[in-house]
Parts: C-alpha cells; sequence; structure tokens
C-alpha cells in the first residue's frame, strides 16, 4: 500500500482506510450510473467485456 502523498510538516495526511477489492463497487456503477440492466450486465460479464 503507498503511502499519503504529499506529506506535509504541519497538517499531516493520514490513511483512513485502504481501498476494496478489484470490481467491489462495479456492479453498482454499472446498474446505477450507467444504467444497465441486470440482464445486461450478466451478458457483458459472459461475453468478457466487463
Amino acid at each position: 500500500m503507498t503511502n499519503a502523498v504529499p506529506r506535509f510538516s504541519v497538517d499531516p495526511a493520514r490513511l483512513r482506510h485502504a481501498s476494496g477489492d478489484i470490481r467491489q463497487d462495479n456492479r453498482e456503477v454499472d446498474r446505477d450510473w450507467l444504467g444497465l440492466s441486470e440482464d445486461e450486465i450478466e451478458r457483458l460479464t459472459q461475453r468478457k467485456v466487463i
């Protein structure tokens, strides 16, 4: 895991939590942000598009 950049001497940055797993939030993004249906997501997943 990388450290916080830049580093400030007066008010140092701190990591609050590590990132999640790869593709952890993709289904939510595909459905809610991109408007794909569950069927479309499944079809694209089977074809290895996403």
